[in-house]
């Protein structure tokens, strides 16, 4: 799989309000979809799988936690769905769902063009790299989202550790976006050689030895 670069504050910025995602489909479906990922680190498929009532009780709201099933490369986990990003731009989309008459509970979340079928993963896929093609950005893909939410992640847990909390950062980031070792996980954030080599080098400046 070729090496995909997370997404900085601007370009998702000017994602959101790109013509691809404002032309492609549902507007509103673009824009929950990619928050989504965004904000809970799914991989596209799993995201794919969520029906209307993953992420809405029966009287409506949205659901505190999201229940992402077992699927073929992913073990089943329940993500705390708090960021207020995801009520911003899910609940347009909640409410176009009740406008198309596809708000129901055994509905997919995010519809394509078959009723009753979910959007596929070359739609997304189409979706997301007209949008990139179409700001200029390369070494763009699916996992920009997911690899953006790893980053971020990482760092909000780094920053932790400096301040004193006993956390490991990469093992938060393995177990929060369902890696099965850290080495996987480690290899997605992209540390490798290159990074050992960078802090040999700069391993006991300043002591006296």
């Amino acid at each position: 799989m070729p090496v995909v670069l997370p997404l900085e504050r601007s370009h998702v910025e000017c994602v959101l309000k790109s013509r691809a995602f404002s032309s492609i489909g549902e507007p509103k479906r673009n824009r929950a979809l990619f928050v989504m990922q965004l904000c809970l680190g799914p991989r596209i498929h799993e995201l794919l799988f969520l029906l209307c009532g993953d992420v809405l009780y029966r009287d409506g709201s949205l659901r505190q936690s999201i229940y992402f099933r077992k699927t073929k490369t992913a073990e089943p986990r329940e993500i705390e769905a708090c960021n207020p990003l995801i009520g911003r731009y899910l609940r347009p989309w909640i409410l176009r769902l009740s406008q198309l008459g596809q708000l129901h509970a055994d509905l997919p979340l995010f519809p394509g063009r078959v009723p009753g079928r979910s959007l596929t993963r070359q739609q997304v896929y189409y979706l997301y790299t007209s949008a990139f093609r179409e700001l200029g950005l390369r070494r763009f893909g699916t996992h920009s989202p997911r690899k953006t939410w790893a980053t971020q992640t990482y760092c909000y847990w780094l920053d932790q550790q400096r301040k004193g909390r006993n956390v490991d950062p990469l093992l938060k980031v393995k177990e929060l976006g369902g890696w099965k070792s850290l080495e996987s996980c480690a290899h997605y954030l992209g540390f490798g050689r290159i990074d050992g080599a960078e802090s040999q080098v700069n391993l006991y400046r300043g002591w006296q030895l």
